[in-house]
């Protein structure tokens, strides 16, 4: 009788024991699956970031051609893991689909503010002319004309920089989401899946305005 107790729990361990391995294999199935998209989104988070250290080459056209492709392929892969979600592993799939979304708007805002940069200092160089202009004036009507332009290429510049700070503010934001997501998904993914350390921290310092206070 006891060796028959002692022989039914030790198939109900390996039964157990089974259950478990095989519910293990297949999470590390889904992590396989799901790395890759997780690598691309990191990847060009990635690049954003170098070209926020070294843009000089770019033109703004090149910039934004990067940008739309990036968010294309990002939406493309949006698209595949909305179809693949589910079959138990919800938490996994919403983690990446949630990285995929962030480094997608990530990346919508660091073009924006490439625009709205460029947008800013075409109004500042109006603004400059104008008032030079306005300081040169050889006459009343002169004066007069040069003033109503420096007046409307002012106020073109205070909303060109109300714009550019507006959008400053959103590219930290999306930083600061991809910071709030890193450790979660380096703990799953490993280190070398997820965004570069010092990419983020330079971004986070670049535009917090308090340099040295954001690492990742």
């Amino acid at each position: 009788m006891k060796k028959t107790i002692i022989g039914a729990l030790f198939i109900i361990l390996l039964a157990v024991g089974g259950y478990f391995g095989f519910q293990q294999y297949r999470v590390l199935q889904v992590l396989h699956t799901l790395k890759p998209t997780v690598q691309l989104a990191s990847a060009y988070l990635d690049e954003f970031y170098a070209l926020e250290k070294n843009s000089g080459d770019l033109t703004l056209a090149e910039y934004d051609e990067k940008a739309n492709a990036a968010v294309d392929d990002l939406e493309k892969k949006l698209a595949e893991l909305k179809n693949r979600t589910g079959q138990g592993h919800e938490e996994l799939y919403s983690m990446v689909v949630t990285h995929v979304e962030t480094s997608r708007q990530s990346i919508r805002e660091f073009s924006a503010f490439a625009r709205l940069r460029m947008d800013h200092e075409f109004a500042k160089e109006a603004a400059d002319t104008s008032v030079s202009k306005l300081h040169t004036s050889r006459n009343h009507r002169e004066f007069k004309y040069a003033r109503s332009n420096a007046g409307a290429a002012i106020k073109d510049l205070k909303e060109a920089r109300l714009k550019s700070e507006k959008s400053f503010a959103l590219v930290y934001a999306s930083a600061a989401q991809v910071k709030s997501q890193r450790h979660v998904l380096q703990n799953r993914f490993g280190t070398k899946s997820v965004v570069s350390k010092d990419g983020l921290d330079y971004i986070l310092n670049k535009y917090s305005g308090e340099p040295g206070k954001n690492p990742a």
